[in-house]
């Protein structure tokens, strides 16, 4: 590696690139090396382990977990090519998902004008927050999160073909990849575009998660809703004390972004992990807590 850091054919950025992977992978080694390794009884690891188990009877599993195949066919194929135990399987499959979602993370925050040491620290903001620390390495998640941040990148790019293939794709994975939706409304339309077919469908919503999925989540929000709410920001902990400040001088792209926040919060009306939920409003609010660093430390683009 030190060989071909050094390379005369590698241009100067190519080098701080190789570096910034290093680091990256390093980082998403080390997080993925203190994930649980044993599906707790209860925890939605337990059917996901059952479905890598035994891909062919994954009708057996409740919804909404025998919908999100993908990650336990993957874990499967790893499987059969390689000999891996099942936990091991999940170990490669959840690694490389987190190593690829931080570097287009990067790049994300790259185009977004930060440079190479401010986005590198909101690839650290990512990776060490407890949502991805705590991790069951049975999860879909890992998955989820790199068609989620890949969706969103390639709306900044206008590559929006791209987006809907890591909507088409990442559905199958985890259903709250819809996001991207909303997320393409806002940017691309209106916000207010956005909101009105969101009220349109959320009745809809609401009768799936009822009939087909879960039943008391909503009931718990309405009667304990500042515990709950506390609960759901903890996801950040103090940096959402920070993020309303990176505002003002925050990227276009992230001031509109702002706007997609409340289909976020919205998901609090479906779930029972708040904070799970709640962290999905990375693509935001770091690059919003990196503004207010990049404002106040004086950092250069």
């Amino acid at each position: 590696m030190i060989s071909l850091l050094t390379h005369p054919k590698w241009s100067s950025e190519q080098k701080r690139f190789a570096v910034v992977l290093i680091i990256i992978a390093s980082l998403a080694f080390g997080i993925t090396h203190v994930q649980h390794y044993e599906p707790e009884t209860g925890s939605d690891a337990v059917h996901y382990f059952f479905m890598s188990e035994n891909p062919s009877n994954m009708s057996d599993v409740k919804p909404p977990f025998k919908y999100r195949v993908l990650t336990p066919l993957l874990v499967s194929a790893i499987k059969s090519a390689t000999n891996l135990p099942t936990w091991r399987a999940f170990y490669v499959l959840n690694y490389f998902a987190l190593f690829f979602s931080s570097v287009i993370l990067y790049l994300f925050l790259r185009r977004l004008k930060f440079n190479e040491v401010l986005s590198l620290i909101g690839v650290s903001i990512f990776l060490s927050n407890y949502i991805i620390v705590g991790l069951s390495v049975f999860l879909v998640d890992p998955l989820f999160f790199l068609f989620y941040i890949a969706g969103i990148y390639f709306i900044l790019k206008k590559k929006f073909r791209y987006t809907l293939l890591c909507l088409i794709v990442g559905i199958f994975n985890k259903e709250t990849i819809l996001l991207l939706i909303p997320y393409y409304l806002v940017i691309r339309f209106s916000p207010y575009i956005a909101y009105t077919l969101f009220s349109i469908f959320i009745p809809y919503f609401l009768w799936f998660r009822k009939y087909v999925a879960y039943t008391s989540y909503l009931e718990e929000l309405i009667t304990n809703p500042i515990r709950k709410i506390i609960y759901a920001a903890t996801s950040f902990s103090l940096l959402w004390i920070l993020a309303p400040f990176g505002y003002k001088n925050a990227n276009p792209f992230i001031k509109k972004s702002v706007f997609f926040l409340p289909f976020v919060f919205s998901l609090w009306l479906l779930a029972t992990n708040l904070d799970r939920m709640t962290f999905l409003s990375f693509p935001v609010l770091i690059p919003l807590v990196l503004q207010v660093v990049k404002d106040n430390l004086g950092s250069s683009s």
